[in-house]
Order: C-alpha cells, then structure tokens, then sequence
C-alpha cells in the first residue's frame, strides 16, 4: 500500500502531543490556601503524624497500606526514615496552614516521566484531614503541580477495590474509575 493510500485510511488518533519526557517530581513545597504539601520530614512531622494514627480508630488508617499500624514510636520512625529516603515513591507531608501540624502524607510514584505518566498513593488521611477542604486542596495541589509544572498527562489514583472511601474519594476528586487489577 502506498504512503498515500495509507494516509487516506488511517483512522484519526486525535491532535498531536508533546512527546518529550515530563520532569521528575522533586522534594517541593507546594502551598494552598489551606493546605501546604511538603517533602515528609520525620523529624518534624512525626510527632503529630504519630499522636493521630494512634488506638482503634487509627489502626484502621493501615488497612490498605502496605505497613503499620504502628505500636512502638521507634517503629513508626523508622517507616518516616525510610519514606522520606525514598524517590519512587516520593513522599509530602499534608499540613494544615492554620496550625502547621501535620494531618496526612501522599506520595508520587511509580513515575515514569518517558510516558508522562505518574500515580499519587500511599495515601494517609488521619482522621482530622478526612472530608476536609484541606484534603482536597493538598490532592488539587498534588495534581497542578503534576500536570502545570512537570508536564505530565496521566495522573493515577489506584486502591484497593475494597477500600469504599479511597474509592469514593477518587471519583469525588474527578478521577474516572477504569477497571480492576488482578
């Protein structure tokens, strides 16, 4: 088939886009109105990321997630160290202007800056950031930065299926529900 014959039955993909590789995400500080996302720092955000994830309503925090809940101080430390090390993921401290305390963390991960795609996870909402405007204003300054500065053009939020309100917190935040990972 020739070039041209093969133009002409092509079906459209749609406008072209901006191949290039997005710019990794960095430890920054971004500041909302509420809210101010900034990189996770053990030393100063542990004592109130502590104090709230702490007894029975607490250890529901840790269901989904991958470690915790945490008896021990010295325990918890050492999973703020190790997070706070890490790249991918990349962790940010969610706190309340207001107070400055710390009410939650989230992370960048799984980046991919050649596919311009990345995930925001290992989400921690202690219970004072839950359903807050400050909630969805750190997930609103997340997702800017994401989209505005690094120029990615997939931001994902996955969960676990049985995790009802991360689910319901996603679609409310506008993110599409695409299917289940098995």
């Amino acid at each position: 088939m020739s070039d041209d014959a093969l133009s002409r039955t092509t079906a459209p993909v749609g406008p072209r886009v901006n191949a290039s590789p997005a710019k990794r995400p960095g430890r920054t500080t971004l500041l909302g109105r509420q809210a101010t996302v900034t990189p996770l720092d053990p030393v100063a955000h542990g004592d109130a990321l502590y104090e709230a994830t702490r007894g029975e309503a607490g250890d529901q925090l840790w269901l989904y997630l991958f470690e915790g809940p945490f008896l021990e101080r010295a325990a918890f430390d050492l999973h703020l160290q190790r997070a706070a090390a890490s790249e991918d993921p990349l962790f940010f401290a969610i706190l309340d202007r207001a107070s400055g305390d710390a009410a939650g963390y989230a992370a960048y991960m799984r980046v991919e800056p050649a596919h311009q795609v990345i995930e925001v996870g290992s989400i921690l909402y202690t219970p004072r950031l839950q359903r807050t405007i400050l909630a969805t204003e750190a997930m609103y300054l997340m997702a800017r930065h994401v989209f505005e500065d690094l120029g990615y053009r997939r931001y994902e939020w996955k969960c676990n299926a049985l995790n009802a309100p991360s689910r319901k917190a996603a679609l409310r935040l506008g993110f599409t529900f695409e299917g289940i990972f098995r």
